[in-house]
């Protein structure tokens, strides 16, 4: 899996949404994102959250699969 581009939406200087495009295997490029609103099944941004790169991989890996290209097209 690697991660090629990352956009990140902030209110108040909170950090709200944070949106990656990940490879998962040549061929298979998704868009995930994660937002501070909880989902069941899925992981939300903790309150104070600060974009890391860890933070981008657990967006990766546990977020939620966004087909609307509304940040990557």
């Amino acid at each position: 899996m690697q991660i090629i581009q990352a956009h990140q939406h902030y209110k108040n200087g909170q950090l709200q949404q944070v949106s990656v495009l990940v490879q998962i295997s040549p061929g298979d490029v998704r868009a995930i994102y994660a937002t501070t609103q909880p989902t069941a099944g899925h992981m939300h941004l903790p309150p104070n959250a600060s974009l890391t790169p860890q933070l981008l991989h657990q967006v990766a890996t546990q977020g939620i699969e966004d087909s609307s290209k509304k940040y990557f097209r």
